[in-house]
């Protein structure tokens, strides 16, 4: 029997150590989980902002081709305009002096 209590007294110690460590093992796993958590949560939150991002950098390259397009348009349109009214100018200047010719 003493030797019994003895032994008792060498291993409760030991299954004390071996309980903290258990539900230090416990509390860590459970800390992993909610990490682990977090991370996936995190990381859907990335996933969608730069799928986010892509659309609106998509979306204002097409707006930028837009407006490109529209100040050439409005260069071409200003162009001919002037084009047109160097060409008008130049008959008339032309006519003009036509006349003068005949009225000679």
């Amino acid at each position: 029997q003493r030797r019994a209590e003895e032994y008792k007294a060498e291993v409760a110690p030991v299954e004390a150590q071996t309980r903290d460590a258990r539900s230090e093992i416990s509390e860590l796993q459970a800390e992993v989980a909610h990490v682990e958590r977090e991370l996936a949560r995190v990381s859907a939150s990335e996933t969608d902002a730069m799928a986010k991002a892509r659309r609106y950098f998509d979306e204002l390259q097409h707006h930028q081709a837009a407006a490109r397009s529209e100040v050439l348009e409005t260069a071409e349109a200003a162009a001919q305009r002037r084009a047109a009214a160097a060409e008008a100018e130049l008959a008339q200047r032309a006519e003009e002096r036509s006349e003068a010719q005949m009225g000679r």
